[in-house]
């Protein structure tokens, strides 16, 4: 080749080298903890610098999988049928009388968090909003839909799956007249997407009887130093298996598909008892508060879902290159879980995370400050999500079937599916780069009350 045109083909690779980089730097401007990123950047473990690495050759079977995530988003189709706007006016969330008071749940209704408040039967709640007025809910958030949300936006759409038309027509979502304008077009097709992105990854028509949103405006935030974790702080949400309600604005999309995969049943391991049993005994939490080891990765789940529809945000890239904004995002998700659960720590007392750890004799005295107390599982939530999270490429590398990222029972002893779990979580608690990247956290990290579990949320 002459060196006119090697000259000439250097300067076409370089021109096309800057625009690669400039949309890579314009992509990163959209990560939630850039600046910060950059400044903890030598803590960050090594499990993580891998699954992101492009150079990685362990990562290709995963790659496959989360391109399988990325490429079922496109192929979500529907029409909206009717968007109707009714102003309630005086009409109350109670048949009959202006008291509002939380029921009892039954067994089968399953939150984003479990809580053990004071609860008063009232029998006249209107039964379409008894989701809304159980122990799962939070009073301020409750106070809120009650007193300010007199708008109700129901919307009906359909959608073509294997070879059927479907129809829904029980979307519901209720607002205050401050918010009606932000339930807008995009944001309706934010959450019709998610709504039927499990439909169109899995094949299938099953959805709810019902899905009922509460824009509230409330947000999960840190109780006061060394108070026990309620429903105030962290929950969000609640399904029966036939319907689903969520109540806060904050994490809204997240949390719409972490209730589908609990609908859809993709997030069961078996019986998880013994496990869990282990994993309490060997922190410092309190024994007889509520656990549900799932939870950790239905929230899992629901990230790397979640991240990948705000990767699409990016569509008219190469497909290599928003699987490299979908890693960049899914990094940044591992940060904030970590930077949440240095803030935790940090809350009851702790320095460092080893201290968290159980040893074999305690100071019954110096360490009751420092126990976890939780009516709702901050434990499963966020500590047990950032040891499954910091072992993320085996996580997706275990747990798949036909190439989608779902966790079911495998047998009817499920050894391996505990085993597997075992093993991920044991590698997490013995993780030195994890123990340091936390330490870094809860010494350096942000100092903000929010505890929002989602780094990437509506705003």
């Amino acid at each position: 080749m002459s060196n006119k045109k090697s000259k000439k083909l250097s300067r076409h690779k370089n021109t096309i080298r800057r625009k690669n980089t400039k949309k890579i730097k314009k992509i990163n401007k959209n990560l939630v903890y850039p600046f910060f990123t950059n400044k903890c950047k030598k803590f960050i473990p090594t499990n993580w610098k891998k699954f992101i690495s492009n150079s990685n050759t362990n990562n290709s079977y995963n790659n496959k999988l989360l391109l399988e995530i990325i490429e079922t988003i496109p192929k979500i189709k529907y029409d909206i049928l009717e968007k109707e706007v009714i102003n309630l006016g005086n009409l109350t969330y109670n048949d009959t009388n202006q008291e509002y008071v939380i029921i009892n749940d039954n067994q089968n209704t399953h939150n984003e968090n479990n809580q053990n408040i004071n609860i008063h039967q009232n029998q006249n709640i209107n039964n379409f909003h008894k989701l809304l007025f159980t122990r799962f809910s939070a009073q301020d958030v409750i106070n809120e839909v009650v007193n300010d949300h007199q708008f109700l936006i129901k919307v009906s759409f359909q959608f073509s799956i294997l070879n059927t038309l479907q129809k829904y027509y029980n979307l519901f979502i209720y607002c205050s007249k401050k918010d009606l304008h932000k339930i807008n077009k995009s944001f309706l097709n934010k959450i019709m997407s998610r709504i039927l992105f499990l439909n169109f990854y899995l094949d299938i028509t099953k959805l709810p009887s019902n899905i009922i949103l509460y824009y509230s405006n409330k947000k999960k935030t840190l109780p006061p130093k060394y108070q026990k974790f309620t429903t105030q702080n962290v929950n969000s949400a609640v399904t029966d298996f036939l319907n689903i309600t969520i109540y806060r604005k904050e994490e809204m999309l997240k949390s719409i598909l972490h209730e589908l995969i609990h609908f859809h049943n993709i997030d069961n391991p078996g019986n998880t008892n013994t496990i869990l049993r282990e994993l309490i005994n060997t922190h410092n939490v309190a024994p007889n508060n509520p656990y549900y080891l799932n939870e950790s990765i239905t929230e899992v789940l629901a990230t790397l879902f979640n991240s990948a529809f705000i990767s699409q945000q990016k569509s008219k890239l190469s497909l290599n290159t928003i699987l490299n904004y979908y890693k960049s995002i899914i990094l940044n998700e591992l940060i904030h879980n970590s930077i949440q659960v240095s803030k935790i720590l940090k809350n009851i007392g702790y320095n460092n995370l080893q201290s968290f750890y159980r040893s074999g004799i305690t100071d019954k005295i110096n360490q009751k400050s420092k126990v976890l107390y939780q009516e709702s599982d901050v434990f499963a939530y966020y500590i047990l999500k950032m040891y499954l999270l910091n072992q993320l490429s085996l996580f997706i590398n275990t747990f798949n079937t036909s190439n989608k990222i779902i966790v079911k029972k495998e047998d009817s002893n499920n050894t391996n599916n505990i085993s597997k779990l075992r093993f991920l979580f044991n590698q997490s608690i013995q993780d030195k780069d994890l123990h340091r990247f936390v330490n870094y956290l809860i010494k350096e990290g942000p100092n903000d009350r929010g505890l929002r579990m989602t780094a990437h949320i509506l705003e």
